[in-house]
């Protein structure tokens, strides 16, 4: 063997156990980067099932919310229709008590919605607080009405 023979034997060797260590190389770096990639993926999940928890808490504590309210201003708008068909038809004592009902009925709304509406949107706040002051205005009215007829003022048509 010559020395020319020798050196491409060396620079074959050299360039074979070169191309080895490089594949070895790649799939190390390969494993490692899948690895921490799975990792990853799994943090990801974890925090996408987390948020997801709370978000699902979020929605049934809107959901209780929107239920408590609702049965509140139900209950309140009951009291004014009762308020306002039998007040003008019944005694001093049982219109205090109906208009003490009313006003228990109003404060409970009032505390309910207190409690609840962090949950919801401005705008179905504003709704709400809509609607309550929609089914408020005749009783309110009507109590006015009452009080000035009683007092024997004289009242418009209105």
């Amino acid at each position: 063997m010559g020395l020319f023979e020798t050196i491409i034997t060396t620079i074959l060797t050299s360039g074979a156990w070169l191309l080895a260590c490089a594949f070895l190389g790649k799939s190390l770096v390969a494993n490692w980067l899948t690895k921490d990639l799975e990792k990853y993926k799994g943090q990801i999940s974890g925090q996408n099932a987390e948020r997801q928890i709370i978000l699902s808490r979020v929605n049934e504590k809107r959901a209780d919310a929107i239920s408590a309210i609702y049965q509140e201003i139900i209950e309140y708008t009951a009291q004014a229709r009762k308020f306002v068909l039998q007040a003008e038809h019944v005694d001093e004592d049982e219109r205090d008590n109906l208009l003490s009902s009313l006003n228990d009925s109003a404060n409970q709304f009032r505390k309910i919605y207190t409690q609840n509406h962090l949950y919801l949107t401005k705008g179905t706040c504003s709704h709400i607080q809509n609607v309550f002051k929609e089914v408020q205005i005749p009783a309110h009215k009507f109590i006015f009405a009452i009080g000035a007829y009683l007092q024997g003022e004289t009242m418009t048509e209105e």
